[in-house]
């Protein structure tokens, strides 16, 4: 380089004996390993030579000198030679998976978007080198899939779990706990609603999150105010899209069923990243005992799987729920439990007692079950208010005067 300064350069890969990654991760410490090796080696043998030549009777004095001496200069060698080294940094070269091209002005190179492994500077050759690539692409592709699917990250509830007023998360299952707004496709926990009904002098009946006058509630919606949701349609809004899908998959409000409709509304949802839709459209493909769905499609486990996957990657309680049960109901009850004690951290009862079960019979461990309940535990007090409470006691007041 220009600036003088040495370099170690790893070559990754050349046209004729390049099988697979271009391009190396090697860590500093790695290095470092190496250089200790190297440096126990050196100091072992300069010891063993001087002390064989120090303590043997028959070598004379005059001798004793140039092999200690000798051992001394490799051990100053060795050191001299690892501290040079060490102090380069290394700098990876990046190369064309099959022909071995470097990037430069006429060459991009472009990763392998399955495995991200390996870079190829065009089509031809990555079509190429496919046969090749094919096993451990297939493999790192899984790894990362397994990596996705149980990071931290998809451990978190997604945001429209959270109420938009008070920002705490709503307890499973939501639609009990919750009210669900066509006016702003928003959902407010009942604390937030009957707070905001009963401040002031008068009973409000607005949004509490909007203010929309007379909010227009799901449960309340009739078929001239489907209308309103179109224009949300239209406008791409992903909840107005999923919400659309149901009625036309049920036949509700006056609409009439219409469920191919449904499953293109669903999917252009799942695109938009409402994760409610991944979970309809999974339910939709697992169909039923006899091979079909309800609407005489084909079954479609891969479809289904991939669904909740999706979902459950983005937090989604009750695709990762449901991805537990599918595991455990196979026999994978390893591959069970780490989704259930994801979705019973995040506050899902329904995951808890499947734990529960699997300790009952044998196929989770006390441990397991114990981490479950903590998590859950803590997971519903970090959901708890006092409008909540006074919500929650309100609504147990009107059940009792039916």
């Amino acid at each position: 380089p220009a600036s003088g300064t040495s370099t170690l350069r790893i070559r990754a890969g050349s046209a004729g004996n390049n099988d697979q990654s271009t391009h190396f991760n090697i860590d500093r410490w790695v290095v470092n390993a190496i250089a200790a090796g190297v440096v126990f080696v050196s100091v072992s043998y300069s010891l063993f030579v001087g002390g064989v030549t120090f303590y043997d009777p028959n070598v004379n004095s005059t001798s004793r000198s140039p092999a200690i001496i000798m051992a001394a200069g490799v051990l100053a060698l060795a050191t001299i030679l690892l501290k040079t080294q060490l102090s380069r940094p290394l700098v990876l070269v990046e190369a064309c998976a099959n022909c071995g091209k470097e990037p430069g002005d006429a060459v991009e190179l472009k990763v392998c978007a399955s495995c991200r492994l390996v870079k190829y500077c065009g089509v031809d050759c990555q079509r190429a080198h496919r046969k090749r690539h094919k096993g451990p692409c297939k493999k790192r592709t899984a790894e990362l899939k397994e990596e996705r699917l149980f990071t931290r990250g998809c451990q978190e509830r997604p945001e429209e779990d959270f109420c938009p007023i008070c920002t705490l998360p709503i307890p499973m299952p939501m639609d009990n706990h919750s009210g669900f707004y066509l006016c702003c496709m928003k959902r407010v926990c009942h604390g937030c609603v009957v707070a905001t009904a009963t401040r002031g002098t008068r009973f409000n009946v607005d949004c509490p999150f909007c203010r929309t006058p007379a909010p227009i509630m799901e449960v309340f919606i009739s078929s001239s105010e489907l209308a309103m949701v179109q224009k949300r349609v239209d406008s791409k809004d992903p909840e107005a899209l999923r919400f659309l899908g149901d009625k036309y998959y049920f036949g509700r409000h006056g609409l009439e069923k219409d469920v191919p409709r449904a499953i293109e509304l669903w999917s252009e949802a799942a695109e938009l990243g409402s994760l409610e839709a991944h979970n309809r459209l999974a339910e939709f493909y697992l169909g039923d005992e006899i091979g079909v769905t309800a609407d005489g499609v084909a079954r479609n486990f891969s479809k289904a799987v991939r669904h909740w996957e999706e979902a459950a990657i983005r937090g989604h309680v009750e695709s990762r729920h449901n991805l537990g049960v599918r595991e455990c109901g196979e026999g994978n009850h390893e591959r069970a439990v780490k989704h259930l004690l994801i979705s019973a951290k995040m506050g899902d009862k329904s995951s808890l007692d499947v734990i529960k079960d699997m300790f009952v019979g044998g196929v989770a461990s006390k441990d397991q079950y114990a981490d479950a309940l903590k998590g859950y535990q803590e997971a519903m007090e970090e959901m708890k208010s006092p409008e909540r409470v006074e919500a929650k006691k309100r609504m147990k007041d009107m059940e009792s005067w039916r």
